[in-house]
């Protein structure tokens, strides 16, 4: 079991208002030990094919305590003191796990609590980035937090409260590039149009309206942007002449799967000569 000492001018415990409950201390004593229990909540993928977090991925767990003030906002409590001081304070008490030591079936016990006080206590977890430094995986709402009041009780220790740990949903966005060109006898190209379409089965949703290239830019790149796991996208390209007129059409494919990097595809449309009864006539 892992213990928080606060400081002694500190003496007393919590209720649970979300996760609300309302401890009382020994009658005649002014400290008391509250056990805080915490206990990690789901945590959802936006998209199913993502892995969501897990308790795995959490390398450390913090718990902060905070007193709330006589103007009712909640602040960290100084290790020095006890009293309330700013988020910023590096005397601020908080409790810090690293894993493998981090463990969701045993309680954190809290000492020196005072009575006749509310408290809000904060869980922060912490995962390890693609660049070996952490980055917060919890919520910052009453999803990882509870507050805890205290009154007075004849008990030596308050049973264990719940502290949720909820982790975010771990958000997918990918991006791709098409690069668009011509070949053959792009003298007729006056311009090229591009729509993008997310493939849903046999049906394509356009969720880009065509977008047009001058002639001057080709070969030109689009960048697609927000693509969901798990999903085909189509790039579907038009070359038109000077009057508008439709040269060639083509498409390409463009599969997502887990990776944020969709890569990048080539569309060249080959652009026929004019044809023979036009070069007669002329």
């Amino acid at each position: 079991m892992r213990t928080l000492h606060l400081p002694a001018c500190l003496a007393s415990l919590w209720g649970l208002t979300a996760c609300h409950a309302t401890f009382q201390p020994p009658v005649g004593h002014e400290r008391v030990d509250v056990l805080i229990q915490p206990t990690l909540m789901n945590a959802p993928a936006l998209q199913a094919v993502i892995k969501p977090w897990t308790k795995q991925d959490i390398v450390q767990l913090d718990v902060l305590p905070y007193v709330r003030t006589p103007d009712g906002s909640f602040k960290p409590i100084s290790s020095a003191t006890g009293l309330a001081v700013e988020p910023g304070d590096p005397s601020r008490i908080r409790l810090s796990m690293a894993s493998p030591s981090i463990d969701f079936d045993r309680p954190i016990r809290l000492t020196n609590m005072r009575a006749q006080q509310h408290y809000r206590i904060y869980a922060q977890a912490y995962a390890q980035n693609e660049a070996g430094e952490s980055t917060l995986i919890s919520t910052d709402d009453a999803g990882s937090y509870a507050e805890i009041s205290v009154g007075y009780s004849d008990q030596p220790q308050l049973s264990a409260a719940r502290l949720p740990v909820t982790l975010v949903d771990k958000l997918f966005i990918a991006t791709a590039a098409i690069t668009l060109g011509v070949s053959g006898a792009t003298n007729r190209v006056e311009a090229l149009a591009a729509s993008v379409y997310r493939m849903d089965g046999s049906t394509s949703v356009e969720i880009r309206t065509p977008q047009s290239l001058p002639k001057p830019s080709l070969p030109g790149k689009l960048t697609l942007t927000h693509l969901r796991a798990g999903t085909t996208y189509r790039v579907l390209a038009t070359a038109r002449d000077a009057s508008a007129g439709t040269l060639a059409t083509g498409s390409v494919d463009v599969p997502v799967g887990i990776d944020s990097d969709a890569g990048t595809k080539q569309l060249t449309l080959p652009i026929p000569e004019y044809p023979l009864s036009a070069r007669v006539g002329s």
